[in-house]
């Protein structure tokens, strides 16, 4: 959490010098931007709990350009995950599931930070996070939870971060995911990816 709030700190401050280097001009210049595309991502899943953990994650997003600093989106993201329970009766003892699937759809919005073809953003969004059972080997299923290892889904929210370079992004997230009983469902994420549509209107760019 240390590392993103740094981050967005980061972005927010590149994006003041961004502004500064000529594209003040595109602020009285509406859609630049094409204002329609759909962004593919992939990526690695980390779990916060005292054992490592983790997985992947894969994503698919249409978005709609409101205008060219903000978007709004509604994504579907599916998350292969390692994911750990506590030991019955106890309050300091993991024990690692077998990979379980967990699928998210959420509405999103981003803000960009520059015009330039290297845009940074910052964005959040809020869905529901549906969750399977968890599956364990036969020496430990005997020892968890049955209330915390069920099927599920809970309300979830996510902060991300990230870049544009042409049709290439690059970014992570943190998912804010309510817990089953102890457990903890949140998990962060480093995606990559491209998208399709969107893009400069660079017709319109040579007028300026």
């Amino acid at each position: 959490m240390k590392f993103l709030y740094l981050t967005l700190v980061s972005l927010s401050l590149s994006s003041k010098l961004f502004s500064q280097d000529g594209y003040e001009d595109y602020e009285s210049v509406p859609f630049q931007y094409k204002p329609f595309r759909v962004d593919v991502t992939g990526g690695v899943a980390i779990l916060p709990t005292n054992i490592w953990s983790g997985g992947v994650v894969a994503a698919i997003e249409p978005k709609y350009a409101v205008s060219d600093r903000f978007s709004v989106g509604f994504r579907t993201q599916g998350a292969g995950l390692v994911r750990t329970f506590y030991k019955m009766n106890t309050s300091d003892q993991y024990i690692r599931a077998q990979a379980s699937a967990m699928v998210s759809t959420s509405i999103t919005t981003d803000y960009y930070l520059a015009y330039q073809e290297l845009r940074p953003y910052v964005g959040v969004g809020a869905g529901y996070y549906f969750y399977k059972a968890a599956s364990f080997d036969a020496n430990s299923s005997s020892t968890t939870d049955p209330g915390e290892t069920a099927a599920g889904s809970k309300f979830g929210v996510l902060a991300r971060a990230g870049l544009d370079l042409f049709h290439m992004k690059l970014g992570m997230e943190y998912n804010f995911v309510g817990k089953t009983g102890r457990t903890k469902n949140s998990y962060f994420a480093l995606t990559a990816g491209f998208y399709f549509g969107g893009g400069r209107k660079k017709e319109k760019m040579d007028d300026y």
